[in-house]
Order: C-alpha cells, then structure tokens, then sequence
C-alpha cells in the first residue's frame, strides 16, 4: 500500500490533469441532473474530492480546502469586487451581455439564481483554483495559475464573446489570489460578485 500511494504522488500533476479533463468532458456529454448547478457540484466539487481522499490518500487542505491568510485573502476579495462593480457596468454596453444575463428577474426568483449561481461557482472555485491550483504547484509553482486557467477559460466557449476572452485574464488574477491567500475560497468570493454585479445590472428594470 505505502508503495502504491508513493507511486501516485510521484505522478500527481500528471494525475490531476489528467482527471480534470476527464471530468470536464463528463460534465459536458454525460450530465446527471438538467439542473446545470447539480452537475457542477457533483463533478467539480464531490468527485474531485474524493479523489483527493481516497486516490491522493491527501488531506483536502494541501488542495485549497482551508482557511488560509484569510486578512490577505479578504483583502484581495474585495479588491476584486470593486473590480467588478466598474468593469460589469461597463459590460451593459454590449447587447450580447445584456440578452444572456437579462432574465426579467424579481427578487425572489434573483435570489434563487444567486444560490444556484453561488453552489455551481463554489464547485468550479474548488475544482479550477483548488483541485487543479494547488494540485499542480507542488510541481509547477506558480506555472500552475497559467496551466489551471486553460481550461477554465475554454469552459465558457459558447458564452459572448467579450465574456469568454476576460476569462483569460480572470482566471490568471483568480489563480494568484488563490495561491497568495493559499485557498479556494477568497477566489470563490471574487468570482461571485461577477455573477452579483452583473445580474443586478442585467435586471435592473425588474428588480427596482
């Protein structure tokens, strides 16, 4: 056993790239739920987890799953959000932002987009800047916020154009505010005030 478990983490990269994909075309072709929020949590978050558990045989803290400099990674956070309160306004300038994100939400069913919305990017937070993040600099260092934001980034072809090259850029910045916050979490925080800003902005007229 101990051999087996040494034989696994000297192929760990390899190993994580390798399941990330993996998962990535599962979720794509062999959804198991219509809810897209339900498919993200089991693929992204559960089944990277448990292979943490019981493939890496690893504590889920050496991937992100922790407290971490939680000052620093508040700090970032709301630095972020700021970000986003400004860039996502601007966004609204592009008619393609605005028919993708403009569902004619009251607050109750915006208050519901933004639980489902919080689970579905809480499980990629943990799968992009933590599974794939963290379980890739022990081999790579820092390469590793470049090596997780491809996939990212190509996860959101089909999205409007302006929205999947800024995914470029903010996977890279979300990547280093995980791994300088050494967690996932303060990347989820930042990520969620993306689909905050910029749902309240689409669905201003119908919910005020």
């Amino acid at each position: 056993m101990g051999k087996a478990v040494k034989r696994v983490e000297g192929m760990k990269a390899g190993i994580v790239i390798v399941c990330a994909v993996t998962l990535i075309l599962l979720r794509w072709f062999l959804p198991i739920h219509e809810e897209g929020y339900t498919n993200s949590f089991f693929f992204y978050f559960l089944m990277p987890l448990l292979l943490i558990i019981l493939l890496f045989r690893q504590s889920p803290k050496r991937f992100g799953f922790r407290l971490g400099d939680w000052k620093k990674g508040l700090k970032y956070a709301g630095m972020f959000g700021a970000a986003a309160l400004v860039l996502n306004l601007a966004g609204m300038l592009f008619p393609s932002i605005r028919e993708t994100y403009g569902n004619d939400y009251t607050i109750a069913a915006f208050g519901i987009y933004l639980l489902k919305y919080g689970l579905a990017i809480g499980a990629e937070e943990f799968f992009f800047r933590g599974f794939m993040l963290f379980g890739l600099a022990e081999r790579f260092g820092r390469d590793a916020i470049f090596i997780q934001m491809i996939p990212f980034a190509l996860l959101h072809l089909g999205k409007p154009g302006v929205e999947a090259f800024t995914t470029i850029i903010t996977g890279l910045i979300l990547g280093y505010i995980a791994l300088k916050s050494k967690a996932w979490w303060p990347a989820w925080l930042s990520h969620l005030s993306i689909g905050l800003t910029i749902g309240i902005y689409a669905n201003w007229g119908t919910l005020f």
